[in-house]
């Protein structure tokens, strides 16, 4: 009896498998069909990465979207989203860096003492949650707070 259920359960595990490949080879030639006509795919700008990396900041600091709405305006109205200029070099306006304009003789030591770099893209929206969830509004209000007041102040509590 026990040779007839182990020869059972071979013969069961190799269906398995068997119809487990088939069907992976029937997903892979379903998808090899429809990549090409996929032509709407696209690599992101480095503002849309810029922007999903600041939402998955804010939502991983237990922050709302609301919260991402509001550093998303200051940085359009700090930096334009830009990090980078035309020549490949960090924006760096009157000692600010980046993205979140990081005022670079307030900031550069401790951020980088959290080995936060605020020079790269990622670490400069880091630079600028933290901010943000430790001082509010305060570091961008009187540079750009005539920019993005309005929209904050509009935004549903």
């Amino acid at each position: 009896m026990f040779k007839y259920i182990a020869q059972f359960l071979i013969l069961a595990t190799f269906v398995v498998s068997a119809t487990w490949y088939g069907m992976q080879q029937l997903i892979d030639k379903e998808l090899k069909k429809m990549l090409p006509k996929a032509e709407f795919i696209r690599e992101l700008t480095q503002e849309e990465q810029a922007k999903v990396y600041l939402y998955n900041l804010v939502l991983e600091s237990g922050m709302r979207y609301r919260d991402f709405l509001i550093l998303r305006e200051v940085i359009k109205c700090e930096s334009g989203w830009r990090h980078f200029g035309k020549d490949g070099e960090v924006v760096i306006s009157s000692g600010n860096i980046g993205y979140g304009q990081i005022n670079r003789l307030v900031w550069y030591d401790f951020f980088k003492a959290m080995k936060i770099d605020i020079y790269e893209w990622q670490g400069n929206l880091k630079a600028a949650v933290w901010l943000y969830q430790n001082y509010g509004l305060k570091p961008w209000y009187r540079w750009s707070g005539h920019c993005w007041g309005k929209y904050v102040k509009n935004l549903k509590k």
